[in-house]
């Protein structure tokens, strides 16, 4: 949470959204609880604190689904190639829509 409060001051959203998309790779729950507190002590803003925690959750499951799929037999990479792709993909165009309409 310290490190979020520095990036908040230091950069803005968009070091909220590079703590974000780091803290995804491994965990989403740290990143969720740290950006909810913030946002519950008017910190940051409602809006930040939601597209950094989707953008977190589509970095993390980007990120298992490139582990599962480098590590697992090519039925698994078959599998979940495309279902994760279309989900990362539309997380992507919403955030996309969300950043355009603000």
């Amino acid at each position: 949470m310290i490190i979020m409060e520095f990036a908040q001051d230091s950069f803005s959203s968009v070091g909220v959204y590079i703590i974000s998309a780091i803290a995804g790779l491994t965990d989403v729950n740290a990143i969720k609880l740290s950006v909810s507190k913030l946002a519950g002590g008017k910190q940051l803003d409602h809006q930040v604190a939601g597209t950094a925690i989707v953008f977190a959750a589509l970095v993390n499951m980007l990120a298992k689904g490139t582990i599962a799929s480098f590590t697992g037999s090519r039925e698994l990479r078959k599998m979940i190639v495309r279902p994760f792709g279309v989900v990362v993909l539309a997380g992507a165009v919403g955030m996309l829509v969300v950043v355009l309409i603000r």
